[in-house]
């Protein structure tokens, strides 16, 4: 999966007639940990956590939590861990990144009665 652009978010909502909610998640948590309120909906963002749901960037070796966006789109082109299209509003300013951690009642925990394909899986 990937961000929605805004020309497909606003074409899905001219072509359906009903409003597009953008959310996050993956099978290890139940399809759903991070999305718009209904009628909330801001085209570039995913949302807020569901209530169930705790969410935290971590630092790894390529991403820092609090990273500086390039300058120019020559610099951002360059760079390794920047993915897209550069962004000229967001240019110098720190922006959050990182790995995305995910804690609550909706994280796998394990397969159903398979214990060694559960611990090969963590």
């Amino acid at each position: 999966a990937a961000p929605l652009s805004p020309t497909v978010h606003h074409f899905l909502q001219v072509t359906m007639g009903v409003p597009v909610i953008q959310g996050y998640g993956m099978t290890e948590n139940f399809a759903a940990a991070v999305i718009q309120p209904f009628g909330f909906t801001r085209v570039g963002s995913i949302g807020a956590p569901i209530p169930c749901t705790e969410v935290k960037l971590q630092d790894t070796d390529d991403y820092k939590s609090s990273d500086t966006y390039p300058t120019t789109a020559q610099e951002f082109s360059q760079s390794p861990t920047f993915k897209g299209t550069f962004n000229p509003l967001l240019a110098g300013k720190v922006v959050p990144r990182g790995e995305v951690l995910l804690r609550g009642r909706n994280v796998f925990v394990g397969y159903f009665k398979m214990k060694r394909e559960t611990q090969q899986a963590m």
